[in-house]
């Protein structure tokens, strides 16, 4: 499937024109986002996708198998962990349950949730846990019946660690999901874009497209949820906040996608929603199995 006249160190992952997804077998049809690094956007997008299946009348399913740096806080009334830590309220996950308008609980959204704000093997062991490998699995399969397309987050960048012995990408490999990566428009992208692509073809992923996505200035984490938009900063010279203010940056901001697109054959957009056919035609060449294994 990977084939393209691209340069050398992109041969073995960008896939040739007019290549099909390759079906494979899948008890969940949806998709796996994963980032660039951490802070990139992934929610911004997850949310706004999420909004947009809603809108075309599926059933949204949101997912995110573990969080670190979730805020303490009292345990809600429906709320019953499946990981015993309902007493974190994360909300990442809080977000994507209200972009989804899903009914269910923060524990089936996220079943595993960290106080501190580093890996999340790293915040279990702080506090005498482990990252239940198993659920990070299950906790997605449990969706099977219960949506018509899983939209899962994964936490920090394609190859941060999830547990003890695995990265995100390791997740994504198992759950069989495409995937499309979130990268943040910003100096420097073009190569850690470039790294997540080799990573996930070294994997033999689906990888749909790549989300070029622009960030507040002041804060990555400045949501419109009512919207499910980020309040981002425009990159065609219309805004105030535009190349006049951002020195190189924004000069990089303007210049990324072309450059990207000289690398890569595949979509690169600016927003997930933009990627809504192709997800949903993928996810319509999928086929269902009774499990996926856990090694």
């Amino acid at each position: 499937m990977f084939k393209t006249n691209k340069p050398d160190g992109l041969n073995a992952i960008s896939p040739a024109v007019g290549d099909k997804p390759t079906e494979r077998p899948n008890s969940l049809r949806g998709v796996f986002i994963i980032g660039t690094d951490t802070e990139v956007g992934k929610t911004f997008q997850a949310c706004r996708l999420a909004r947009a299946l809603l809108a075309r009348g599926k059933k949204v399913g949101v997912y995110k198998p573990v969080a670190s740096g979730a805020r303490p806080t009292g345990c809600k009334k429906n709320d019953k962990s499946l990981a015993g830590n309902s007493s974190l309220d994360n909300s990442d996950a809080e977000w994507l349950q209200a972009a989804a308008s899903s009914p269910e609980p923060l524990s089936r959204i996220c079943p595993q949730s960290f106080a501190a704000a580093i890996a999340p093997p790293l915040a279990a062991r702080l506090e005498g846990k482990q990252v239940d490998e198993r659920l990070l699995i299950d906790g997605a399969q449990w969706w099977r019946n219960h949506c018509d397309f899983l939209i899962v987050e994964g936490a920090g960048g394609a190859l941060s660690p999830i547990s003890d012995s695995m990265l995100v990408l390791d997740v994504a490999q198992k759950l069989r999901l495409p995937l499309v990566l979130i990268a943040a428009n910003r100096l420097g992208v073009v190569n850690h874009t470039l790294l997540s692509i080799e990573a996930a073809g070294a994997r033999h992923l689906d990888l749909l497209g790549v989300v070029l996505n622009t960030l507040p200035s002041s804060s990555p984490l400045e949501y419109s949820m009512k919207h499910a938009l980020p309040q981002t900063l425009a990159v065609d010279g219309d805004s105030d906040n535009d190349a006049n203010s951002g020195g190189d940056d924004a000069l990089a901001r303007r210049t990324n996608r072309e450059l990207l697109q000289k690398f890569v054959r595949l979509p690169v957009v600016d927003n997930i929603d933009e990627l809504i056919n192709l997800l949903v035609r993928t996810d319509r060449m999928t086929t269902s199995s009774k499990t996926i294994p856990v090694d």
